[in-house]
């Protein structure tokens, strides 16, 4: 197994671990999310040897995911959704994508300001 699938399936057990709890408690994956971004930042310092660095980049990734989710989700027909699933774990979910995305991605100087520059089209839109 390589780098990308061990990754892909952590990130992908803690979004089945945030849908089944949020199912079954009617809360928020708040524990789910920080380990999430604890991951991401230990990933992100093994490539970039550098702690301070990994962890603005992995709080970054994940305060631009959260509001692409804010501003995303709301716009997801009800319909398409179960009712169990809440604004907060579908905007946690988008913000494990750019978690994950942000731990593959072999040029962090570019992927970063990727994010902020989707976050502002985002904004404009709205």
């Amino acid at each position: 197994m390589d780098v990308v699938s061990k990754r892909f399936a952590l990130f992908g057990f803690i979004a089945g671990w945030s849908i089944a709890t949020t199912a079954e408690t009617e809360t928020g994956p708040t524990f789910q999310l920080a380990l999430a971004v604890v991951s991401c930042i230990y990933f992100l310092d093994d490539k970039m040897k550098n702690l301070s660095r990994a962890s603005t980049t992995g709080l970054g990734l994940f305060a631009s995911g959260w509001v692409v989710g804010l501003l995303v989700v709301p716009v997801i027909p009800t319909f398409i959704l179960s009712r169990t699933w809440c604004l907060e774990l579908l905007t946690s979910l988008v913000a494990y994508v750019f978690l994950f995305l942000g731990c593959i991605h072999r040029d962090q100087t570019k992927f970063l300001p990727l994010c902020i520059d989707c976050l502002k089209r985002n904004l404009l839109h709205f």
